[in-house]
């Protein structure tokens, strides 16, 4: 499955752009200046300060819907179109970086969600943001420039890290030794490999929910195989006190320079 291929067909682009340059000729330089191809692909990969809007780039038949944004605003551009927010929760909020990514989650939200949708959402007892009415699960992430969101029917959970070297000196802290000893051995791509263990990790904790895992002891994959830049699906688990929560893992590399995973609990 590939994650980031657009739904909308490379003839229906041309069209649609065709269109819109004939009617906006000053749009050409803007376009080309905020919108990138991924790997030579028809793949699109970022909003614009132009255009303003999340690009939601992948919903498959169960309706697993997932968007991103890469942050290229300021700060004002966000308070500017984010008028929903609660400015109490901003105030929260000193770095920013943190204020930013914060900002530019909650417009996604909106976006995707709509605003019916969007001011219904709460927080659980553990943070995690739910729907009042609990008719669709969510989850979101973030680093450096780049937000994520996810939504679905089923309980899932997302982590979007750039990769970076750190990954090596933290991997004591949720990679077994033994097991660490052999990702490390694995192949010339070991960082990689670290990042599809961490955010894996990452994302089976929200999604399991209820708080209280060890990342080393109580999350589990069932992924024994080299890292593909294109990505690979697996299985994988929480085992805590002799109970078992089974969940479809997936990653893929995105934007370059960053790595994405998704769970989604398995269907019984």
């Amino acid at each position: 499955m590939k994650l980031f291929k657009n739904h909308y067909s490379k003839p229906i682009l041309k069209t649609f752009f065709k269109q819109l340059l004939s009617k906006n000729p000053t749009f050409s330089k803007k376009l080309k200046a905020g919108f990138s191809y991924c790997n030579k692909k028809h793949y699109l990969c970022r909003s614009t300060n132009f255009l303003s809007m999340p690009l939601h780039l992948h919903q498959d038949t169960r309706g697993l819907k997932i968007a991103f944004w890469q942050i290229a605003e300021t700060e004002d551009f966000f308070l500017r179109q984010a008028h929903f927010i609660n400015p109490e929760n901003l105030q929260r909020i000193s770095h920013p970086q943190a204020r930013l990514q914060w900002l530019a989650s909650r417009l996604l939200l909106y976006r995707v969600l709509g605003p019916d949708h969007y001011k219904n959402l709460q927080k659980d007892s553990v943070g995690k943001p739910i729907s009042e009415n609990q008719s669709f699960e969510l989850s979101i992430s973030h680093s450096d420039e780049l937000v994520a969101i996810a939504i679905s029917q089923q309980p899932i959970g997302i982590d979007i890290q750039r990769i970076s070297a750190k990954m090596e000196r933290i991997a004591h802290k949720f990679v077994p030794e033994k097991e660490l000893e052999t990702l490390m051995g694995m192949s010339k791509l070991s960082l990689e490999t670290l990042h599809v263990h961490w955010g894996t990790k990452e994302a089976l904790f929200k999604a399991y929910g209820k708080g209280q895992l060890d990342f080393k002891q109580h999350l589990h994959l069932n992924w024994h195989k080299g890292f593909v830049p294109e990505g690979d699906s697996f299985d994988a688990y929480v085992l805590k006190a002799d109970e078992k929560t089974e969940y479809r893992g997936h990653y893929e590399k995105v934007f370059k320079d960053y790595l994405f995973c998704h769970v989604t609990k398995k269907e019984i």
